[in-house]
């Protein structure tokens, strides 16, 4: 059974029942396997202004992958402003972590992706240490991170919030994913289209080239997926005969075989 709209828990424990900040739980049919299932919480896009997490479509698609989806929420610009949404997504993994036993989650397979904005949130959740330790979530229970088509400079309303836009500047600032490189980060999987926006298929690559070179990180890949604008490559996940779907799967279950062996179980 779908567990819609569950409210985030606040540090203290309480629910959080501002409408923006809840998760719709998505369950794959059938019973939880012993080890239970893999679990995905996702974060939408929309430029950190617009969008929602109500996208029931890919996450049916998603489950019949035989993971859990959690579709999340968060508040957006110019209701608040940095880092308050960055924030909520590391609330919103918290939330999910702290119901993933009654919800029969593998706790060796929590991952964390998006698409676009959400992409971008799930990258500073990986690599701005700060984040998810204000939340009390250890960098280890989330197995791995998917990054769709994702922002790695300082996302353009960030700067817009700051009044530095003039729709050509590039920052790599502290609200950057590129800022925060480092060696020993979870697993990441970066997926962008061959026809994304202006840079974006750029930008990715750089990004993973300085987290694979400069930092020595053996845990970051990039996949750039042939015929694909930055719409396409979120909007057609799992769809028959997408490529980039099956890469995603194909990620998780490497992540959740070497979380296994590490542990012995």
């Amino acid at each position: 059974m779908d567990l819609p709209d569950l409210p985030y828990l606040s540090l203290g424990g309480s629910a959080e029942h501002d409408e923006a900040r809840h998760l719709d739980i998505y369950l794959p049919d059938g019973i939880a396997p012993a080890s239970g299932y893999p679990a995905l919480i996702w974060f939408h896009g929309g430029g950190l202004e617009s969008g929602s997490r109500r996208d029931p479509v890919l996450a049916r698609r998603m489950t019949k992958q035989g993971f859990l989806v959690a579709m999340a929420g968060y508040r957006l610009s110019p209701r608040v402003g940095y880092p308050a949404y960055v924030a909520d997504a590391a609330a919103a993994v918290a939330t999910l972590l702290a119901h993933a036993k009654s919800l029969c989650c593998d706790p060796r397979a929590i991952f964390v992706g998006g698409v676009s904005a959400g992409a971008y949130l799930a990258a500073m959740l990986a690599l701005d240490r700060r984040r998810l330790n204000e939340v009390a979530v250890l960098e280890e229970q989330v197995a791995g991170y998917i990054l769709v088509s994702g922002q790695m400079t300082t996302h353009f309303t960030v700067r817009r919030e700051r009044g530095n836009w003039n729709g050509l500047a590039v920052c790599a600032d502290e609200a950057a994913p590129i800022h925060h490189i480092r060696g020993d980060s979870r697993p990441m999987l970066l997926l962008v289209g061959d026809r994304d926006l202006p840079a974006r298929l750029e930008e990715n690559r750089f990004f993973a080239a300085a987290m694979t070179g400069i930092a020595a990180n053996p845990n970051v890949s990039l996949e750039v997926i042939a015929d694909r604008d930055h719409g396409a490559i979120g909007s057609r996940l799992f769809e028959p005969g997408d490529s980039a779907g099956p890469r995603i799967t194909a990620f998780m279950q490497t992540c959740r075989a070497g979380n296994t062996a590490s542990t012995g179980s």
